[in-house]
């Protein structure tokens, strides 16, 4: 899938007000980011939510992905809400994936988006 139509679908699901596990897990499969190798990306063992999901204001594109799959992959700290934590931590994640993608993509008049080439 083009990184415009990743684009689209996350910006969807961003406009959203409720969140769901599933529509995550949706999301991944649609746009051939699910990882089912996530564990390869992430720093603890046993796996810690609270540092792994500290990365997300500095991840790329792909940790991003791996932090989601995990998200829905993984059982949720019991010190933790389920639905709130994975809705919340979620959405942090997909806000971050929305700003790496719209580096160098805008929106024309129609509504649709191109790659910005800086040309006017």
């Amino acid at each position: 899938m083009r990184k415009t139509e990743k684009l689209k679908k996350i910006q969807l699901l961003l406009n959203q007000k409720n969140l769901y596990e599933d529509q995550y897990e949706e999301l991944l499969a649609v746009t051939g980011d699910w990882k089912s190798n996530y564990t390869d990306y992430l720093i603890t063992e046993p796996i810690n939510f609270v540092e792994e999901l500290k990365r997300v204001p500095e991840a790329d594109y792909e940790l991003c992905t791996a932090l989601l799959t995990m998200l829905v992959k993984e059982e949720i700290p019991e010190n933790a809400s389920d639905k709130t934590f994975v809705d919340h931590k979620g959405l942090l994640i997909l806000e971050r994936m929305n700003e790496i993608l719209s580096v160098g993509v805008r929106e024309d008049e129609s509504g649709r988006y191109g790659l910005s080439c800086g040309i006017k």
